[in-house]
């Protein structure tokens, strides 16, 4: 865009136009009480289909920095958890991504949920551009390029990033990942080296001390 000023912060949701192409903007709602969470995640719904009514017709896209019921997070651990859990412990208001489906832009990219993923054809996470947690160990990391028609039509394609790596190490008597090649490891990367899982025996966390010595 030859008018496009760099870099463009929004404090409240507006609809910005830049060269023809218009940019229906979501700045992050924070909550304060368990009590507030409904009313907040339906304000956050009634400013989604504001945007989109404002948007109207032509190229454009959504940007919010905000929570869908849909996404997922994964803190590395056994387990794997719902955005909507880890929203009522923070406190964050979410909405379905079906309502961003519905809105006249063409797509919807979101910001806040570290992990990279697409929840529809039309709405997803472009990620965090470094490796967060050890749940993202074996997870590409980097940005998209779109392209959009004048028909509001778009194509997406990934563009990797050579980043921080994080690797996972597991000596334990149940990992499945047990060996790895030392001499790629980067001088940068972060390393966790599991030596043994809750009920293992002696002789297990023995082994595993010995490989990793």
């Amino acid at each position: 865009f030859s008018s496009l000023p760099g870099i463009y912060a929004v404090s409240t949701p507006q609809v910005l136009e830049v060269d023809g192409m218009k940019f229906a903007l979501a700045p992050w709602l924070r909550v304060a009480g368990k009590s507030k969470i409904k009313n907040i995640s339906d304000e956050l719904k009634a400013v989604i289909e504001r945007l989109s009514e404002e948007v109207g017709s032509g190229p454009s896209m959504f940007a919010g920095h905000l929570v869908v019921d849909e996404c997922t997070f994964d803190n590395g651990m056994e387990n794997r958890g719902s955005e909507i859990g880890m929203a009522t412990t923070l406190l964050e208001a979410h909405i379905p991504t079906a309502l961003l489906d519905e809105g006249n832009w063409a797509f919807a990219r979101l910001g806040h949920i570290h992990k990279r993923q697409q929840l529809s054809e039309k709405t997803g996470y472009a990620g965090s551009i470094y490796k967060v947690s050890f749940g993202e160990y074996r997870d590409k990391k980097g940005y998209d390029i779109i392209t959009l028609e004048d028909s509001n039509k778009y194509t997406l394609e990934f563009g990797a990033l050579d980043v921080r790596n994080l690797i996972k190490i597991d000596l334990s008597a149940t990992g499945d990942d047990s060996i790895v090649d030392l001499e790629k490891v980067d001088r940068t990367d972060i390393v966790r080296i599991v030596v043994d899982h809750d009920g293992a025996d002696s002789l297990d966390i023995k082994n595993a001390k010995a490989r990793l010595d």
